[in-house]
């Protein structure tokens, strides 16, 4: 499919996403605000392939998350598209999932709990307590640190 502004295609990885102009936007903007450019990922709409599980379902089912970022590249969950999600709630998924990009943690672990860095800056994240109650009245799980309030 090839409009104005999406193609689709299939990552190395094997995941189908569908790359957006205005999600290049958000990225690149957000990559030079927060990080001096130094992010080399690439974006797009598609299901996120998280190894990392971090909620069920009432059924007991694995929770998909928002957004996860593997080999360079930051999946943004389509639901939020359809729901017409605010830029402050892609702006703070693309900074937590460039973070894992420039904060790596060590393979095999959970790169949420083994990256001290990254954790210290996902508290400081672009609109993190508003991007998270939007998330959760949407079901998506969110990332909770030790220091949080519970939700």
């Amino acid at each position: 499919m090839v409009n104005n502004t999406r193609t689709s295609e299939t990552t190395d990885f094997g995941a189908w996403i569908e790359r957006d102009v205005w999600l290049d936007k958000v990225l690149q903007a957000t990559n030079a605000r927060y990080f001096r450019g130094q992010a080399k990922s690439r974006i797009g709409w598609g299901l996120p392939v998280s190894p990392v599980i971090m909620d069920r379902t009432p059924d007991g089912l694995p929770q998909a998350p928002a957004a996860c970022w593997r080999e360079h590249e930051v999946l943004i969950h389509p639901a939020l598209r359809d729901f017409k999600a605010p830029r402050y709630v892609i702006v703070y998924l693309i900074y937590h999932e460039l973070l894992h990009e420039l904060h790596p943690g060590p393979p095999g672990k959970d790169p949420h709990t083994a990256a001290l860095l990254l954790l210290e800056q996902e508290r400081i994240a672009p609109a993190r307590e508003r991007a998270h109650a939007w998330l959760r009245k949407r079901e998506f799980p969110v990332l909770r640190l030790p220091s949080d309030a519970p939700a």
